[in-house]
């Protein structure tokens, strides 16, 4: 039997709404055939961390966690990707043999043995997009002295953050993935950790917006940094583009 309550969502309670629920749900409950058995064709996976969402930035969690994952969710459908949301249960190596990419957006909180199942998929060949403090926190939000995968994304924290109400991503070598000239400016806001590489290529550094006054800090370590693991790309970037 599958059921709603008008009480399960607020937005239910417009009859209108309501009543295109109870469409729906019959719809399923009669014809249980058309809604099972299908192959995801999608290969790209987009994790969702309700670890993240609830201890990053504890006692309070952070809002802003939320809105990278929407971010970049937004993102791929804008870019045309083909892709499905995973879950931190969905880390085992089963379902990601059937990925050929991995997106961690702002995944802060990640523990041990979820970084090595992440690890050997990039060893298998797989791809790991990475953004944000992804990795710098364990599944409990304590803060680790460095990215857990900082050995696969080729980058290593400096521990410094900088919070920034505008600013830039100036690519260089034709920009991220090759998508952007090189000097382009990629508009970035909030938090932004420095990183430093370690043997990956600098794709985009932080740039103040255009001042009358001399720019007082270095943009030489914040950084959008891209490393070829096997055959595939494997890259970071100190905080997310704005999708329009």
């Amino acid at each position: 039997m599958v059921g709603i309550r008008e009480s399960d969502s607020p937005i239910l309670e417009a009859p209108r709404l309501w009543t295109l629920g109870q469409k729906v749900f019959r719809l399923i409950e009669d014809h249980p055939e058309a809604f099972t058995g299908w192959r995801i064709l999608a290969e790209v996976g987009l994790l969702f961390s309700r670890s993240t969402m609830e201890r990053h930035g504890r006692p309070a969690s952070d809002p802003r966690d939320e809105a990278l994952y929407n971010g970049m969710f937004a993102g791929l459908q804008h870019g045309g990707v083909t892709f499905r949301t995973i879950l931190e249960r969905d880390l085992e190596p089963s379902v990601l043999a059937n990925l050929r990419a991995v997106v961690l957006p702002g995944v802060a909180c990640l523990s041990d043995q979820q970084c090595e199942v992440l690890r050997e998929f990039v060893r298998a060949g797989g791809a790991l997009l990475a953004t944000g403090a992804t990795s710098l926190y364990n599944e409990t939000g304590g803060r680790r002295d460095d990215f857990a995968l900082a050995d696969v994304l080729g980058v290593r924290s400096t521990n410094v953050t900088h919070r920034a109400h505008t600013g830039y991503a100036e690519c260089a070598d034709g920009g991220p993935f090759n998508v952007a000239a090189t000097g382009t400016l990629l508009p970035l806001a909030g938090e932004l950790l420095e990183v430093e590489p370690t043997g990956s290529a600098v794709l985009a550094r932080f740039v103040e917006p255009p001042s009358t006054t001399p720019l007082r800090r270095s943009p030489r370590r914040s950084c959008l940094c891209s490393r070829h693991t096997s055959s595939a790309p494997v890259a970071r970037h100190t905080a997310p583009p704005h999708w329009n």
